[in-house]
């Protein structure tokens, strides 16, 4: 609850942190009232493929935005995942079809980036500068190798 969040990426709700919540419930209570703090205003991307984060997102705040695999607003296909980068197509709303990759392996970090770029798109970023943001993107540690 230190949070004041000027836009808002919300993936997995899961039970997590054992040694502050009690149970999954106590997990969706909180994240419920961050999201009743975040303005009105506020971007928020609930992820739709986790179904926790959209009931938490839809129950506190009517908030509908999202993103997922494998039709959502946007979504991912034709995910391959090569080791060194994982490459996927993003399919806009109208059907756009663009080529995407980010260097971390692994699915959930499809749906992290897939996120990402619908949070930057909707604080205006655009489609193609967020995906090129996201395939240079070298982790959290990256800046220091």
């Amino acid at each position: 609850m230190h949070y004041d969040p000027d836009a808002l990426l919300l993936t997995a709700v899961e039970f997590d942190h054992a040694d502050i919540y009690r149970d999954l419930a106590h997990v969706k209570g909180a994240f419920t009232t961050l999201l009743q703090r975040t303005r009105r205003d506020a971007p928020v991307v609930a992820s739709a493929d986790f179904a926790e984060a959209r009931a938490v997102a839809l129950r506190a705040a009517g908030r509908s935005s999202s993103s997922g695999r494998p039709r959502r607003r946007l979504a991912a296909e034709d995910v391959v995942d090569g080791g060194a980068a994982t490459r996927f197509t993003i399919v806009t709303p109208e059907r756009r079809r663009l080529a995407a990759a980010c260097r971390a392996p692994g699915l959930m970090n499809v749906v992290n980036a897939l996120g990402v770029t619908a949070l930057a798109t909707a604080i205006g970023v655009p489609l193609e500068g967020a995906l090129a943001a996201i395939e240079s993107f070298r982790g959290v540690g990256g800046a220091r190798k």
